[in-house]
């Protein structure tokens, strides 16, 4: 089966335990994990792309980094940018509410689904099952607040153009030219600014690292590291593409 991965779990499970002590001891990454990465992925059918950056030194490891993957739900990311730029310019408020409509029905599950049409939630509900338990419902509701436009804009002014939202989450997925489209650098790049300080005040970055801490899929880059590490992501699946994207602390390191 061919398939699509954006993600540093396929370079996780390619070392042992001890093998770990690379990020421990602060050898540069490219240097130790490049090759090893490689290895790993080139009988691998399919197309990977990786980007690892490390906050304390800088140093960043791609592969296919500006590769075009669909998004599945690492669309949720720039969704939640939108809303914390949109609250902070006033515009919108994690405790206002809005109704969930029947055309914000989607596949997929989570908590949303199990409410009537018509019913009001606060946006910061809607947001937490976004993020926490990939709800596709809520995503829908939280883009049509937003608005996908307004998304878009807001990812072309950052120089993230190719990732674009080109479509709400629906019961059956589109064709391909019309999917949703991300890549690993503009991820990378969207988990910098989470970081940064420069676009979102401290309570906001924080509240996004705290709930992207909360998440409920857990089958992938957590798997690999070592019991007790925090980790803060996100993943993506749909039928041949597995994603999985997050901020790592890892041995006194912080790692995207």
């Amino acid at each position: 089966m061919y398939r699509d991965v954006l993600w540093l779990t396929i370079g996780l499970r390619s070392l042992k335990d001890e093998e770990l002590s690379v990020l421990k001891h602060r050898q540069e990454l490219n240097v130790y994990l490049t090759p090893r990465l490689l290895e790993e992925i080139q009988d691998f059918n399919g197309k990977v792309g990786i980007a690892l950056y490390d906050l304390d030194s800088k140093e960043s490891l791609l592969i296919n980094e500006k590769e075009v993957f669909r998004a599945a739900s690492l669309i949720k990311i720039p969704i939640m940018l939108e809303l914390f730029r949109q609250v902070q310019a006033g515009k919108v408020s994690l405790s206002d509410s809005v109704t969930y409509n029947a055309t914000d029905r989607a596949g997929g599950f989570g908590a949303l689904q199990n409410h009537r049409f018509g019913t009001k939630h606060k946006i910061g509900q809607l947001f937490e099952w976004m993020i926490s338990i990939s709800d596709n419902n809520a995503t829908n509701v939280l883009m049509r607040v937003l608005g996908p436009a307004n998304i878009n804009i807001n990812l072309r002014a950052q120089g993230l153009g190719k990732s674009e939202i080109r479509h709400h989450l629906p019961r059956t997925y589109p064709p391909e030219k019309r999917r949703n489209m991300t890549t690993p650098i503009n991820i990378l790049k969207m988990f910098k600014k989470i970081y940064s300080g420069e676009e979102y005040i401290t309570e906001n970055s924080k509240k996004m690292i705290s709930t992207l801490q909360q998440q409920a899929l857990n089958e992938e880059i957590p798997r690999y590291l070592p019991k007790g590490t925090s980790i803060g992501h996100k993943t993506g699946m749909l039928s041949g593409t597995v994603h999985d994207v997050g901020i790592v602390n890892l041995y006194q390191r912080r790692y995207i």
